[in-house]
C-alpha cells in the first residue's frame, strides 16, 4: 500500500535534486517516489523513483527501468489526494 513517506514529515525539506519536496510516498513492498520543485540547474520539477526491498527481489533491472519510465511518463497520482 502506498502512503506518505515518514508521515509527510519530508514535505518542504530539501530533496535529492536539491529542490523542495512537494510529495513523497513509499510502498510497503519497497518503492519510493518523490516530487521536487525548484531544483538545481534550472529544472522546475524532478521525480525521483527508487525500488528496493521485496520489489527489488521480484523485479529484474530491465523491468524496473520500464516500470519507472512508465510511471514517470503517465503521471503520478499520489494516494492521499
Amino acid at each position: 500500500m502506498w502512503r506518505r513517506f515518514e508521515a509527510g514529515s519530508t514535505v518542504g525539506l530539501k530533496g535529492t535534486e536539491d529542490g523542495v519536496i512537494l510529495r513523497d510516498e513509499d510502498h510497503d513492498a519497497g518503492a519510493r517516489i518523490t516530487l521536487d520543485r525548484e531544483c538545481t540547474h534550472g529544472v522546475s520539477f524532478a521525480v525521483t523513483c527508487g525500488i528496493y526491498g521485496w520489489f527489488s527481489i521480484l523485479i529484474s533491472r530491465a523491468r524496473k527501468r520500464r516500470l519507472i519510465s512508465r510511471a514517470c511518463a503517465t503521471g503520478w497520482e499520489p494516494s492521499w489526494t
